[in-house]
């Protein structure tokens, strides 16, 4: 009862999964998975990183930088973008590492690691976003769907931020 074969990219190596009966059924064996999750980078993702930072530069979105670790409190976070003189922190979030509502799937072998795992890493994104904004930061978040499908929105978003952040520093005293 084989429907289709899938190809998920995630990172700069792919996932082929075969859809039997409604449920995912791996093609790799469990070593195998093992060894091409683990070569999934954390930084300068093809699918995440790679284009907003595209379309930063093609709308001239200027003053970032990369993977800026920034202490908050007594722990250190590292967003994917920071512009430090506005107080912006930008994460391009992974739709299977941070759970999108939409596209986020749950590997069927070792589910009771995955969910820990995925759990963990989204209870992890409040947290940071919460320290952030009560640290006086703008946190703008987008899924990796979102900039796959239209990174020029995402870079005018942040765009937007910028001039209103701007704007009030014109203002102050």
């Amino acid at each position: 009862m084989f429907l289709h074969l899938e190809t998920l990219l995630l990172g700069f190596c792919s996932i082929q999964i075969l859809h039997l009966k409604g449920k995912f059924v791996d093609i790799f064996s469990a070593t195998k998975r093992s060894e091409l999750m683990s070569r999934i980078r954390s930084k300068g993702n093809k699918t995440t990183e790679v284009p907003m930072l595209i379309a930063m530069r093609l709308a001239g979105v200027k003053g970032w930088r990369r993977h800026v670790s920034l202490r908050i409190g007594s722990r250190s976070v590292r967003p994917d973008f920071v512009f430090s003189r506005h107080k912006i922190a930008v994460f391009v979030d992974g739709c299977f590492w941070h759970s999108c509502p939409e596209h986020g799937t749950r590997p069927q072998s070792n589910q009771n690691f995955w969910d820990q795992k995925l759990e963990l890493n989204v209870a992890r994104d409040i947290r940071v976003g919460k320290a952030l904004k009560s640290s006086g930061w703008t946190v703008l978040r987008f899924w990796e769907h979102s900039v796959k499908k239209d990174s020029a929105k995402c870079a005018r978003k942040i765009a937007r931020e910028l001039r209103k952040k701007s704007l009030h520093s014109c203002f102050r005293a």
